[in-house]
């Protein structure tokens, strides 16, 4: 859009450059048609700055819905079995993990992995950050998981204090 609009700055002052100088007149054309001629000019290359913007727009909402689509796919795993669990991650560390990155897990309720799709994983300041582990479901102990369910309980806390403050 900045590119029309320089353009269309660029053709405005070309044409008052035209009408102070008159030199059109050689060819018949005068300070008001030069003007009138000015105006569609402007108008038409206004009205091609919106319509490009319209394509750009609908064209980033097509994008944007896409995206959502593919990334926001999920699956309730509460009944897989460990070997499920097992042979699902390990199918997808070889395939999707570049051995320069690691596969982590972030362990929360259904309802807050809800939230979490639309407004992203919270992070806390008691955390200090976002607790995650790089142990998948069937490699967690009783240990790991006394530790996310304290996590998910101070953090539903956390959403119902919020909560309560929004209603004040």
């Amino acid at each position: 859009i900045a590119h029309i609009a320089q353009f269309s700055i660029m053709v405005t002052f070309y044409f008052a450059l035209t009408i102070e100088s008159d030199s059109m007149i050689n060819f018949g054309l005068y300070g008001v048609q030069l003007g009138i001629f000015l105006l569609i000019a402007n108008i038409i290359i206004i009205m091609l700055t919106f319509r490009y913007a319209y394509k750009s727009y609908r064209k980033q909402s097509k994008f944007q819905i896409d995206l959502e689509e593919k990334a926001l796919k999920s699956e309730d795993a509460r009944s897989f079995s460990p070997n499920k669990f097992q042979t699902t991650f390990d199918y997808i560390r070889l395939q999707y993990v570049p051995s320069s990155h690691a596969l982590v897990f972030y362990y929360t309720t259904h309802s807050q992995a809800l939230k979490c799709r639309k407004s992203g994983i919270p992070a806390l300041k008691q955390y200090h950050g976002i607790p995650l582990s790089l142990r998948s479901p069937y490699e967690t102990t009783p240990r790991d998981l006394e530790v996310f369910s304290s996590f998910n309980n101070d953090n539903n806390e956390n959403n119902e204090n919020n909560n309560e403050n929004n209603d004040d």
